[in-house]
């Protein structure tokens, strides 16, 4: 079943758009990650969502002592190498045709 609101447009679609321009999500940031994370899973084609939740990795990544929290770093890169590896597979210049 697909979520619409009252325009006929696709809800999750729609805010995924707005947010993935946002710069910072404060105290949100960990529910939206777990939100992606799970929307990813199931619609994996959806790249700027992948690609967005990448570089809140690559920040969160930076941010970690590798010495004192080794496991959470390495949880953390395995999910940064997925989703960096999801929207590099699905983004458009990836259907592109050679001529």
């Amino acid at each position: 079943m697909l979520d619409l609101d009252d325009f006929g447009f696709p809800v999750v679609a729609i805010a995924n758009s707005i947010l993935i321009r946002q710069g910072s999500f404060g105290e949100n940031r960990e529910a939206l990650e777990e939100k992606w994370e799970s929307w990813l899973h199931n619609q994996p084609f959806d790249a700027p969502v992948a690609r967005r939740l990448a570089e809140m990795y690559r920040q969160r990544l930076a941010q970690l002592d590798a010495r004192s929290d080794d496991g959470a770093v390495a949880r953390l890169a395995r999910k940064l190498t997925k989703a960096e590896r999801r929207a590099r597979q699905y983004a458009p210049t990836a259907f592109e045709q050679s001529k």
